[in-house]
């Protein structure tokens, strides 16, 4: 086989690959949910199972924090199977995003309170590749400056409901 062939067949098991694995696995168990982060740890909710409509778990959906020194400056919504990597997240599977992501809170982006932020307190993420669909709503949002840098905020507490359903396929 040539390498161009090699090359070739290569990118097409990696764009094959997820797919068939989601497929295999058949749908989720719908899920609605409040995922909690507070400064304060024993309020904080920030981890909980999604299952396979057989029962079994599916993945673990997250709020991951970002540190700045000490502090929490931004919070991540991670959806990961449970065999994934710590880096892993099948919101964006590429792992290869760039600037401001609707799965992604910064804390500076809340200063000014939920409404004036990026993408305001509703969000969708269509996960097509999973046939899934998560939508978020910040419910709570409380960002202070932080005392170590200069200009940067960090989390007080953040409480977003999350919903993640199946879609039909296109």
């Amino acid at each position: 086989m040539t390498a161009r062939r090699s090359i070739l067949a290569g990118l097409v098991v990696a764009a094959i690959f997820p797919l068939a694995e989601a497929m295999a696995d058949g749908p989720i168990t719908p899920l609605q949910t409040r995922l909690l982060f507070s400064s304060q740890p024993s309020q904080s909710n920030f981890r909980v199972p999604l299952n396979f409509s057989n029962g079994e778990l599916a993945y673990w959906l997250s709020l991951e924090p970002d540190f700045i020194g000490k502090h929490v400056a931004g919070l991540t919504l991670v959806l990961r199977r449970p065999r994934d990597g710590i880096h892993a997240n099948r919101l964006d599977p590429t792992g290869r995003w760039h600037g401001k992501q609707k799965w992604i809170f910064a804390a500076a982006d809340f200063a000014q309170g939920i409404e004036k932020s990026l993408d305001g307190p509703q969000r969708t993420v269509a996960v097509e590749w999973l046939g899934l669909v998560v939508d978020i709503n910040v419910l709570s949002a409380i960002a202070s400056p932080s005392d170590s840098f200069g200009g940067e905020y960090k989390w007080d507490a953040l409480e977003l409901q999350v919903s993640v359903k199946n879609v039909a396929p296109i």
